[in-house]
Formats: structure tokens, sequence, C-alpha cells
């Protein structure tokens, strides 16, 4: 598989590019959101001078915008009479370890887990593709020095990539590290300049299941891949792919996406607002009439982002809808003339079978000089202390039982 270290282009996957000087008549301002009527054109043609993700466009932002359930707080930035930066801030109260109670300030995310189950990814300040990392450098800068809507604790930077670790942590602000994903993607384009099939490119284990699960497929009727022609059949399609994720998540014990009422909300508005711009799809993978599992992807500028699913699994472990759904799918936008098929952030093993490794993505915090997190710090450190202590004494024990 060729190596995805370095994507194709910085649009894939929001990455900074250098660029000019910032211009000494910047002009950065924070204050209430303005209406989606005036922010909307403001937010699209920016989109359209930037390197931004699928996320910073208003594919995104916009229904995203229209459903969360607290006020948004603009950082527009602006230089020569035209705006060459825009970030959405919201803010939330944070309660953790029982006597934690931090104010956050979060961008493109309102802070409330009930809503975040959206997860947000490629996430960044939206900025003219001019300007390199000097000028989101400032529009962070000006984040840190106000304060929309109150004082707050925390600036909460979720989703975002490794390139902007660096602004992060010279933002002069103790930065913390709440979670670190790993992602994987298919470089399409790299497949169809070296002339072979994306199963050359696949290990020979990966092959083998891959190939193994397709006949099996295939004995019930002609293997088919078919993205939704309209918002009914969309609908219709993620009516399939919610019971069957449903179904698997709840087995495994866990609520699953759809399990909050936000997420179905937002995604609704996004497949009618851009389905019939080719900027998402709703794809059924089929064996005859047999559904053998739906995808729900994000497409921006040659990139594809595999962002949710729901597979048919059944008790052979011989059939592997969501490798066989993967693998059609990559294979009709290699075929399409797409650039990368991105799994974006999770460990799932699928997501290395079928691609290769790409950056981390970070969920991050920067925090204002405050006690109560110095006690949190020391509070996790001793309870890390107290696990260590308790792993110790389990091993003498199992040691001896063993023995025994």
């Amino acid at each position: 598989m060729p190596s995805h270290s370095a994507p194709a282009s910085a649009s894939s996957r929001g990455t900074d590019v250098p660029g000019q000087a910032v211009p000494s008549d910047l002009a950065i301002a924070i204050g209430p959101a303005p209406a989606a009527a005036v922010l909307a054109p403001l937010w699209q043609d920016l989109a359209e001078r930037s390197e931004g993700s699928f996320y910073l466009s208003w594919h995104w932002i916009g229904p995203w915008l229209a459903q969360i359930d607290r006020p948004a707080y603009l950082l527009r930035a602006e230089t020569g009479g035209q705006v060459v930066a825009l970030a959405l801030l919201c803010r939330h109260r944070d309660r953790r370890h029982r006597f934690i109670t931090s104010e956050l300030l979060c961008l493109q995310e309102t802070g409330n887990p009930a809503c975040d189950i959206l997860t947000i990814e490629f996430n960044g300040i939206l900025h003219d593709r001019r300007f390199g990392p000097d000028l989101a450098a400032r529009c962070l800068a000006a984040i840190l020095a106000a304060n929309p809507g109150g004082t707050w604790d925390e600036l909460y930077l979720g989703g975002v990539t490794e390139d902007f670790l660096p602004l992060a942590e010279n933002a002069g602000l103790k930065l913390h590290i709440r979670d670190r994903r790993p992602s994987a993607a298919v470089d399409l384009a790299a497949i169809r300049a070296s002339g072979k099939s994306y199963l050359d490119h696949l290990s020979s284990n990966t092959r083998y299941q891959l190939r193994r699960s397709l006949r099996l497929y295939e004995k019930r009727g002609k293997l088919s891949v078919t993205p939704a022609r309209d918002v009914a059949e969309a609908e219709s399609f993620m009516a399939g792919l919610a019971e069957l994720h449903q179904k698997t998540w709840l087995a495994r014990g866990k609520s699953g996406a759809f399990g909050a009422t936000f997420l179905p909300r937002v995604h609704e508005a996004v497949i009618r607002a851009s389905l019939a711009e080719g900027a998402v799809e709703v794809v059924r993978s089929a064996a005859g009439e047999q559904a053998v599992g739906y995808l729900y992807n994000f497409i921006y500028r040659g990139w594809v982002g595999a962002y949710l699913s729901g597979f048919a699994y059944e008790e052979d472990a011989k059939l592997k809808p969501g490798l066989v759904s993967h693998y059609l799918c990559a294979e009709h936008h290699l075929a399409a003339g797409r650039r990368s098929y991105d799994f974006m952030a999770g460990d799932n093993r699928y997501k290395t079978s079928l691609g290769e490794r790409g950056p981390d993505m970070l969920w991050l915090s920067l925090r204002r000089p405050r006690l109560k997190f110095v006690l949190e710090d020391g509070f996790g450190a001793a309870y890390h202390r107290l696990d260590a202590w308790r792993e110790t004494r389990r091993k003498p024990a199992a040691a001896a039982s063993t023995e025994e």
C-alpha cells in the first residue's frame, strides 16, 4: 500500500501550508455569532479560499450551528477589508471527578457530550490559504486573550490534527492532551498511479479474508454498491444504517451513536442540504437483494471520509460485512477519480487492514492557571500510583496461584 504519511493535498486533511506574512492591518474581533443568513456567505466565501477540511465547510458548520443548544461566539479576522479567518466558540460548564468544575471555551464544539457525540475531526481555525500558520497562531492568541460570555478556565480544542500541536504548545498556557487517536486512509491517487489494483496493495492476509468473504456473499447474488439517488432514498438508507449500527453497539453493551437525539437531527440536516451537491453520500452494499451494510460518507475536494456505518453481522465469522462494504466503496471512489478514502480517527483493525496509518487526531485543552487543576493533576497522579501498587500486589498472588 502506498504510504499515507503525506496527504495528496492540504485540503484532504486540513494541513497548513507555508504562506505570505500576515499584513500589519490584521484586525481580529470576537463577539456573538450573527444569524446563519449573515454568516453563511462569509463562511462559504472563506472556505473557497482556504485549505480547510469538510468539517470546516458550511456543509458541516451550518447544520451544526442550527441545532446547538447554546449561543455561539464568532472570531472574525480581516485584512484589507476582506475576511481571512473565522472560528466559532461555545461555552460549557464541565464537571468531573466529583469535585472539579471547569468553565470551557470550545472550538466548533459545544462541550456537551450529548451534542459532541458528533465527533468533529480535522478541526481548526478556518483561514485564507495565502497565509500560513502565523495567521492561525494570531487567531489562537486572540481567543486566549478574550472572555466571550465571561471568564473561562480551559480552551478545548477537539479533533485537531497533529500539525495544530505546535500552535498549542507555544500558546503560553499549560497544554493538556485529553485524547490521541490514530487515523488511517486509502491513498486512491497513489493506487491509480501505480497501475495496480487496490487488492494488490493489501496484505496477503487481508486479501485472503476479503476474497473468501466476497465469494461467500456472491453465492447469494451479485455484489453491488449503491449511493442513494435522492434525499428520500438517503433517509431510507440511513434508517437501515441506524438499525444495524444500534443492533451491533447495543449487543456490546454500548448506547451507539443513535442513542442520542442530537446526532440524527444534525445529519438529517446535512443530508438535506448537501446530498444534491455531492458533498455527502449514503451507500448501500448488497449481495443480490440482501443488504451487507450501509456507509454514510463525506465528500470534499476529492477526499472521502467514512463517517458512520451499519453492518449486517452474522454468526459465520468468515463473512466480513464491514471489510466488504468498505472495500466496495473504496473501489467505487477509486473508479470515480477521487484522491483519498479516509477511515478517520479510531484504532479499529479494519482501518489499517484496508488503509495506511495517517496522522493522529488530538483532543487538547489549554488551561489557565487554576488551583483546581493542580489538585486534579495531583489526584490523577495519586490514582495512577495506587493503581500501579494494586497491580504489583496482584502479580505475586497470580504467580502463587499458578504454582499451586
